[in-house]
């Protein structure tokens, strides 16, 4: 694919003239080639929108000759046209066509142009999904313009947890993980039942990009003495495939055949193999597969229920997909140590075991409602429900950032694993909030290992989001321990007496008004048999009442008892270093040997003081890491 990346440097081409009918609710979809089953990327988009109505395709460019989907299809590149070009140029594309919605899924410039272009003309939400690194391992999109990319998307998604975790990274904002997709139609009903074959049948699909990873590919199956159909390749112009060579290696080169023949023959198969990269730096492609997921790994569990050997690095995002989630082996290049991984996943019971744990997880792939998902998930600004994000629970020795720096210090207690649930992803559908998925597993966690019946505290409250999830928790568990929060709803920003922004109609007082009756009013909903005692106070107020164990009445009306330790803090409140600073301290006073404190919007990178809290408190040595998720759940000593 490399080869092809002058070609975004031609002169601009002009689009093909428009149909005379108009598109008045369209979906535009932005990417680099023809949706077609040809490629990965053309058929998972193929999979998710081929019922997709008034679909728009703007790519930019021409490898395989046709789209398979969509109402209208138009290649496009700018080259080095000024932004202003640009926006002319897409003006003209979508003459007749009224946008309601975007997906961009960049590779080149061009899309990222097209997407920025689309949304100015016609004020439509774009939805970013990153399939393939081009801007950090890849320099093929500047920043500045990934950058303008990902701060207008509504909502971001990336099709592996390493591609999401170096987005979220360098971007500083939340990219959420969406794995590829098959048609629900092909999904295996039950595993197949017959043993491994004498000899065994092994199976490669899709396309390899790189000629050095076919290389080391071609000699490793010549050694190995096996045999390997390979199905559905694109053959040239992208590398070259003869025929006759690499049948004397072992490599059978098969057509592309229709799906369901496909999954006939891959049914019949013991293994599948998935060549990736060594990554050394030495070879081609290394970002391809040090941050991507291949479709055809989805493929083959949901469709087949095969299992698949990932050769090349354990660090590939395949590899750590496939092992993960128990579907297969991942070995090097070294002809033993494929045999060695072919043996062991063709073993009577390991074979049962993976294709019982692949058929398990089949449906789970399934494309059936994800355009639909998609689209909501675009109006919420974050995901619909967590239904991908389920399927690989985020190993709190690593950190979203891929880091081992997450590691927890105390060897006494587990470790904090998924805690979401139907309940939960009905609640954050009602209720608004900012509260991210880490911050429920970790507040799960320290609920589930209080060291006394001591009360709960929340600082800083919003809409009651995570005052919900906390009661939640309290009451799944059986938890006697009193829960009190405090909030004076008064946010950065905030002028009292003037307009809001420019609205012309709404003022800060009633924007403020609005927050604190919808925290009582989804309090009432959501907590109706556990209502905490919530003050309306700033923290250091609060604390001040906490200290000298005054008797108060909360914003419910009911009379509250203040004062005493402290099992357990949510520390959400003014993120600036003097504020967070003081409500540690605060919270160190009462809390109890063993207590907890989570601290919101802590994570690495974040752009607020919080985090030097952080690390001022683990430097005291006083406080264990329990898990960084992406937040900091910090355990006393």
């Amino acid at each position: 694919m490399m080869s092809f990346l002058s070609r975004i440097f031609k002169k601009s081409e002009r689009p093909a003239p428009l149909h005379s009918s108009q598109l008045a609710d369209a979906t535009l979809l932005v990417t680099h080639a023809e949706v077609s089953v040809r490629h990965g990327t053309g058929a998972l988009l193929r999979n998710i929108f081929r019922d997709e109505k008034e679909l728009v395709i703007v790519y930019s460019q021409d490898f395989f000759g046709t789209n398979e989907i969509g109402s209208r299809s138009f290649r496009v590149q700018h080259g080095s046209a000024p932004f202003e070009k640009v926006v002319a140029q897409i003006k003209e594309v979508l003459q007749g066509i009224a946008v309601r919605r975007i997906l961009c899924v960049p590779f080149y410039q061009d899309e990222v142009f097209t997407a920025l272009a689309a949304a100015n003309l016609s004020g439509a939400p774009i939805a970013l999904y990153v399939m393939d690194d081009q801007n950090i391992h890849v320099r093929e999109i500047s920043d500045r313009l990934m950058t303008d990319l990902v701060n207008q998307a509504r909502v971001c998604f990336a099709i592996s947890q390493p591609l999401r975790a170096i987005y979220q990274e360098k971007f500083k904002r939340s990219f959420w993980f969406v794995p590829p997709v098959v048609s629900p139609d092909l999904i295996a009903s039950s595993p197949p039942g017959h043993l491994a074959g004498d000899p065994l049948k092994g199976v490669l699909i899709g396309n390899v990009w790189s000629q050095d990873v076919l290389n080391d590919f071609r000699r490793l199956v010549q050694q190995s003495g096996l045999t390997i159909d390979w199905f559905g390749n694109a053959g040239k112009p992208f590398i070259e495939l003869p025929p006759e060579e690499l049948l004397s290696e072992g490599l059978r080169l098969r057509s592309v055949l229709p799906d369901k023949e496909l999954v006939a023959e891959l049914r019949q198969a013991d293994f599948a193999v998935v060549p990736s990269g060594r990554l050394s730096g030495e070879t081609s492609h290394d970002w391809l597969a040090r941050a991507s997921l291949p479709s055809r790994i989805i493929y083959l569990t949901a469709t087949a229920n095969i299992p698949i050997i990932v050769v090349g690095h354990h660090d590939t995002a395949a590899a750590k997909f496939v092992t993960q989630l128990g579907l297969g082996v991942c070995c090097d290049y070294e002809v033993s140590a494929f045999r060695q991984a072919v043996a062991e996943v063709t073993a009577d019971t390991t074979l049962d075991q993976i294709r019982r744990r692949a058929n398990s997880l089949g449906p789970s792939f399934s494309s059936e409602g994800m355009a639909s998902w998609l689209w909501r998930s675009l109006e919420l600004g974050k995901p619909a429900d967590f239904r991908y994000e389920d399927l690989i629970n985020v190993n709190p020795r690593e950190d979203a950032q891929g880091s081992v720096d997450s590691m927890i210090q105390s060897a006494k207690i587990s470790e904090p694993g998924s805690a979401w649930s139907e309940y939960l992803s009905w609640l954050t559908f009602a209720v608004p909030g900012m509260l991210v998925r880490g911050n429920v597993d970790a507040i799960a966690f320290a609920l589930q290992h209080l060291p006394s019946d001591a009360p709960l505290l929340e600082i800083g409250s919003f809409c009651g989001l995570s005052t919900c999830v906390i009661t939640y928790f309290k009451q799944k568990l059986g938890l006697a321990n009193s829960f009190y929060t405090c909030d004076l709803w008064s946010f950065e920003g905030q002028k009292l007496g003037q307009p809001l922004a420019d609205s012309r109609t709404l003022t800060h007082d009633a924007y403020k008004n609005f927050v604190r009756e919808s925290f009582l009013r989804n309090v009432r909903a959501f907590c109706r048999t556990s209502i905490p005692h919530t003050i309306e106070a700033d923290s250091d107020t609060f604390f001040e009442k906490w200290s000298s164990e005054q008797n108060v009445i909360d914003v419910f009306g009911s009379p509250a008892k203040l004062g005493g330790p402290i099992s357990f803090c949510f520390i959400d409140g003014n993120h600036s270093y003097a504020f967070a600073r003081r409500d540690f301290e605060n919270t160190d006073r009462f809390l109890v040997p063993k207590g907890f404190i989570l601290f919101d919007d802590s994570a690495d990178g974040s752009e607020w003081d919080v985090c030097q809290v952080v690390k001022e408190v683990l430097a005291s040595g006083s406080y264990d890491l329990v898990s960084k998720n992406l937040n900091y759940l910090l355990q006393k000593k």
